[in-house]
């Protein structure tokens, strides 16, 4: 619809260049759209790697942990039965508490630190993700014979099942299933049982240790740990807020430590402390005014912060990390908020008449009227450094397992593989197998089924340290995609302790290069998510133009 200029009144005509104008908008915004729709599928593409990547990575970490920790020798018992016998504190924050179901049968859940379970109900094992609801026949992990499951620091759980109800059919894959009658709780030289599962009042034997034991002198050298905490376009004073994560690097360090290794730690921070070193990148922005002609500039300022911090007597790795992250993050950003960063708009000239500076930036000849728009976080990065420490430690004479655990097989092993809601069987994840239908070998069947197939079988097996290996895959993971350079005299997989304790720091380096760039990825998903709605909303106001213009058309007609 147009306006005549002459006679001001409307006129009928419509005009077809600014249809024209209108539709070659709407495209210029559908292509664009297109290009940032491919944008965010690369960018969301390139997360799912690099998730796959970490959870890869955690659970080559948690093989090293195994085989390295597995051979704990304790002088006492560290694992603890509540009064009620309802509830067992096991090492590293993992724990089993016994309930009752609806029909008064036992029960048990097994948790870890995280909040991820295994959930024993209905002769099925079922791991849980933290904070999640899961379907028992696409996860769960029928009990048909002796199973060991490894927890990642070498904790050993033996499910030893009573007689099934009826046998395993192959044709029909039924029956085969079994309550679990007693566990067998091991870790070097501590073990405990929990008998009559499947009686009305379960027995909790233990923990017992076994002290066919001598004492070993152990030194730990200094230790470093580098973490990030990337909080990329916030402002810096949310730093204190972002810690936690570097908090749970330092502890993953501790619980690695044997318990007279930490009881030594904890002596030697009390006596001298540990070395925090902040590294910061700070980028401000600024607007100037000469002449009522605007300027801005930008550049990026660097901070370290280096301090000691000592922990209290008695005070524990958790309150200790937090204490001390809260103490030296908001130090770093006291020192950055009391800095006056230098910086130049590149203006020459003569002051105008009557200007009064803002700051006291400019020329030796005059004053520009400069303002401090915003400051904001590129990135931030903490290393701590752990002082050397000695101690004693109990190593057993002979066998280190205990008797509670060599006296039962072992039977079908499944490793943690990046926590209770995670297990690998033969290298590969449980939820995940596969196996030959015996009716059809040319077909494969999955899921619960599979399982069932996969671990209807008796196996006499004797899990042992030396039993956790890599994969084929793990070792083309490591060469061909993380390019980890590891030593392995066997050839095939099988690393010696010396092997995997090397091994385990490149993975450790790989993982906190992932973890950044996982970071920095979601923050780049962010901004392409911002600037694709924004295109959509374009779109749709292109569109509602489209729509006008051919509503007039119409009416018109």
């Amino acid at each position: 619809m147009e306006i005549d200029a002459l006679t001001g009144r409307v006129s009928s005509y419509v005009n077809p260049l600014k249809e024209s104008q209108q539709d070659f908008i709407h495209g210029v915004f559908l292509e664009r759209g297109n290009m940032l729709d491919a944008e965010v599928r690369r960018i969301v593409g390139e997360i799912e790697t690099s998730n796959a990547l970490i959870h890869s990575v955690n659970n080559l970490i948690a093989k090293s942990n195994i085989h390295q920790h597995s051979t704990m020798s304790y002088s006492q018992a560290t694992w603890k039965v509540s009064g009620d016998e309802k509830s067992i504190a096991l090492d590293h924050g993992y724990g089993i508490s016994l309930q009752k179901d609806g029909n008064n049968n036992n029960t048990f859940i097994i948790e870890d630190g995280k909040g991820n379970q295994l959930v024993y109900n209905n002769q099925t094992l079922v791991p849980v993700p933290a904070g999640k609801a899961v379907d028992a026949l696409e996860v769960g992990i029928p009990v048909m014979n002796n199973m060991t499951f490894v927890l990642s620091d070498g904790t050993e759980l033996t499910f030893l099942p009573a007689e099934p109800d009826s046998a395993y059919n192959a044709s029909s894959m039924s029956g085969g299933l079994a309550d679990i009658q007693s566990i067998v709780i091991s870790r070097g030289n501590q073990a405990m049982k929990i008998d009559n599962l499947t009686e009305e009042s379960p027995n909790i034997i233990g923990p017992i240790v076994d002290p066919n034991t001598s004492p070993e002198d152990f030194t730990e050298a200094a230790h470093s740990i580098q973490a990030n905490a990337i909080i990329s376009g916030q402002n810096y004073s949310s730093l204190p807020s972002k810690v936690d994560t570097i908090k749970s690097e330092w502890m993953n360090y501790v619980d690695t430590l044997s318990n007279e290794g930490k009881e030594a730690l904890k002596a030697k921070l009390v006596s001298e402390g540990m070395t925090l070193n902040w590294s910061a990148s700070e980028a401000l922005s600024f607007s100037g005014e000469y002449r009522n002609s605007d300027r801005s500039a930008s550049l990026t300022e660097n901070y370290s912060n280096n301090n000691n911090y000592k922990a209290f007597e008695g005070e524990e790795f958790d309150a200790f990390f937090t204490r001390i992250l809260s103490a030296s993050s908001s130090a770093l950003v006291t020192t950055i908020s009391q800095n006056n960063p230098a910086y130049d708009l590149g203006i020459s000239g003569q002051s105008p008449a009557g200007k009064k500076a803002a700051t006291k930036r400019g020329t030796a000849d005059w004053e520009d009227l400069i303002y401090l728009n915003n400051r904001t976080m590129n990135s931030a990065s903490l290393k701590a450094t752990l002082p050397d420490f000695s101690y004693t430690k109990q190593i057993p004479n002979g066998d280190i397992n205990h008797a509670f655990d060599t006296e039962v097989n072992d039977g079908h092993v499944l490793i943690e593989s990046g926590g209770l809601h995670q297990w690998e069987y033969d290298g590969v994840l449980t939820k995940n197998i596969q196996t030959n239908n015996l009716n059809n070998p040319s077909q494969s069947i999955s899921g619960y089924f599979a399982r069932k197939q996969a671990f209807h079988n008796a196996v006499n097996s004797e899990h042992t340290s030396t039993g956790t290996f890599l994969t084929q895959e793990e070792r083309d993971m490591l060469a061909k995609v993380l390019k980890v350079t590891y030593s392995d005299a066997s050839g095939t997989g099988n690393l010696t302790g010396e092997e995997w304790e090397s091994l385990q720091k490149s993975l450790e380096a790989a993982r906190n290069n992932l973890t950044g760039s996982n970071q920095l990825q979601a923050t780049q998903l962010q901004r392409a998510l911002t600037s694709h709605n924004q295109n959509y909303d374009a779109i749709s106001n292109s569109l509602s133009r489209i729509y006008t213009l051919l509503k007039d058309i119409v009416a018109r007609m």
